[in-house]
């Protein structure tokens, strides 16, 4: 069976000002730390790529065992902690994520602005097993661990396994997927 794809351009600076964001956002939430951060720029960026036909930085996410990972973090992080853009405090359990700096919120458009908010608002109080658990049923994540098994690889989650359920759609559901194919130009096969 052959794959089709749509590759989707990563903005690195994007991507570091959306870790600034949801660091300075998260910054009173007593769960958060690094498990939580990966899942939350996940979810930001497939989210918006369901809702608003792309991705918000178009970074690519790996199947790691306990969920989805930004495939650059730790070398675009690492950089961010050498320039002085963050800090990590290590807390206990958690490495927490510091911004020293305010994130460039023009990048974003306001219907990013508000998948942002809306995908923080909602994990607030979840901690690190919570969001894990809430990316295990993601069936993205699950068909990219179960391609990985036994090659030694980390697969990338493609994003258009948000389009995947496990039921079938209504009619509503069918409408939309074409009406974001139709204006994006993608095929549906």
């Amino acid at each position: 069976m052959s794959r089709i794809r749509v590759m989707q351009e990563f903005d690195r600076k994007k991507f570091k000002e959306l870790i600034l964001l949801i660091a300075r956002e998260c910054k009173d939430h007593t769960f958060f730390g690094a498990t939580k951060l990966n899942k939350i720029l996940f979810l930001c960026d497939f989210r918006a790529f369901l809702e608003l036909g792309k991705p918000i930085t178009g970074a690519e996410y790996i199947a790691l065992e306990h969920g989805p990972v930004p495939r650059l973090l730790v070398p675009i992080r690492d950089d961010m902690r050498k320039t002085g853009d963050i800090i990590i405090d290590y807390r206990g359990n958690q490495d927490r994520l510091v911004a020293k700096r305010n994130a460039d919120w023009s990048l974003f458009s306001p219907a990013e602005q508000f998948v942002i908010h809306d995908v923080i608002r909602k994990l607030e109080n979840e901690n690190a097993d919570g969001v894990s658990e809430l990316s295990h049923k993601f069936l993205g994540w699950r068909a990219a661990r179960a391609e990985q098994l036994g090659t030694g690889l980390s697969p990338i989650i493609p994003y258009e396994s948000v389009f995947v359920r496990n039921r079938r759609p209504v009619a509503a559901e069918i409408e939309e997927v074409a009406s974001i194919a139709k204006e994006h130009g993608w095929s549906l096969i």
